[in-house]
C-alpha cells in the first residue's frame, strides 16, 4: 500500500464512459436535478462530494506510483469504511435510545487474534437493512447488489448474507483473518489493518474538510453507508479484469467484521 502524494485515478471502464464526482451529474437530467439518490436537502452537497473525494483519494492511496490499485484490497478498504461507520451509527442510535453499549444490546468477544470484537444482531442491521431509518437505500449491501446486478453479475450466483456472516463469526476463532474468497483473492492485509490505515483518510473527507481551506459539509453518519455503496459501486466500473462477484464477498465481509472492531484498533 501506498500513501501520501496523491496521483490521479485513470478512466473509466469501457461499460461506464461517464464517472462523475458530482453524482447529481449521474442521477439528474441536465439540470442536475434530484432523481433517487437516499439524500436531498442541506445532505445533497456534503454527500455527493463525498462520493467523488472517497472515490478519488481512496484509489489513490492504495496505488502504487503510476499503477492501479490492487482490486481485492480496494475493495476491502471501501468495506471496511462502510462497516465501521455503520457501527458508529448504530451505537449512536442505541444511545439515543437509551440503551447502553453493553449486553444484552452488545456483548464484547476476546477473539483468537487478541480482539476483543463486538457482537449482536444490531450490528448489522445498517449494513443490510433497517426498517428504522427514515431514509430509504441507506444501506450498503442493497447498494451493490443491485450495482453488481446492472453490470450483468449472476443473481443466482450472489453469496447469500447467511454464508457471509456466519463465517465472519467463525473467523473469530481465527489465529489470521481469511475471506470466503480464494487464497489468491485475500486482500494484502487483513481488514483491522487496513482499516487503521485507510479509516483516517475516510474521516477527513466525510468531514468535509479534505484540505485546509475546504468546507464541503459534514456527512451525517446515517448516509456514510451508503455513500461508501456508491463509491463501490463506481469501482465495479472502473476496474478492469476483475471479478465482481469476488469483490462482493470481498467488500461485504470486510464491512461485516470491521462493524464488529472496537474503536481502540485505531490506536
Amino acid at each position: 500500500m501506498t500513501f501520501g502524494k496523491r496521483f490521479a485515478p485513470p478512466a473509466a471502464a469501457k461499460r461506464n464512459a461517464h464517472v462523475s464526482g458530482n453524482l447529481a451529474e449521474q442521477h439528474g437530467d441536465e439540470f442536475q436535478i434530484y432523481t433517487g439518490l437516499p439524500w436531498s436537502g442541506a445532505d445533497y452537497a456534503p454527500c455527493n462530494y463525498a462520493v467523488g473525494h472517497l472515490r478519488d483519494y481512496l484509489w489513490s492511496a492504495l496505488s502504487p506510483r503510476n499503477q492501479k490499485p490492487h482490486p481485492e484490497t480496494l475493495f476491502s478498504a471501501i468495506g471496511c469504511i462502510a462497516g465501521f461507520a455503520n457501527q458508529k451509527h448504530v451505537f449512536m442510535k442505541l444511545r439515543d435510545a437509551g440503551y447502553m453499549i453493553a449486553p444484552p444490546a452488545i456483548t464484547p468477544i476476546n477473539a483468537r487474534n487478541g480482539i476483543t470484537l463486538h457482537t449482536g444482531t444490531a450490528l448489522a442491521a445498517g449494513l443490510i437493512s433497517d426498517k428504522q431509518n427514515k431514509h430509504e437505500g441507506l444501506e450498503f449491501w442493497p447498494i451493490v447488489l443491485n450495482a453488481a446486478l446492472d453490470l450483468g453479475v449472476d443473481e443466482d450466483s450472489q453469496p447469500s448474507l447467511d454464508s457471509m456472516k456466519k463465517h465472519i463469526n467463525e473467523q473469530q476463532e481465527a489465529q489470521k483473518i481469511k475471506l470466503r474468497v480464494g487464497m489468491y483473492d485475500q486482500p494484502k492485509v487483513e481488514p483491522h489493518v487496513l482499516l487503521k490505515a485507510v479509516w483516517p483518510l475516510a474521516e477527513k473527507i466525510f468531514s468535509g474538510h479534505i484540505s485546509p481551506d475546504s468546507d464541503y459539509g459534514r456527512v451525517k453518519l446515517p448516509f456514510m453507508c451508503a455513500v461508501c455503496g456508491y463509491v463501490l459501486q463506481q469501482y465495479m466500473e472502473m476496474v478492469d479484469d476483475f471479478s465482481i462477484g469476488v469483490g462482493l464477498v470481498i467488500a461485504m465481509e470486510s464491512a461485516l467484521y470491521t462493524t464488529q472492531l472496537p474503536s481502540s484498533i485505531l490506536k
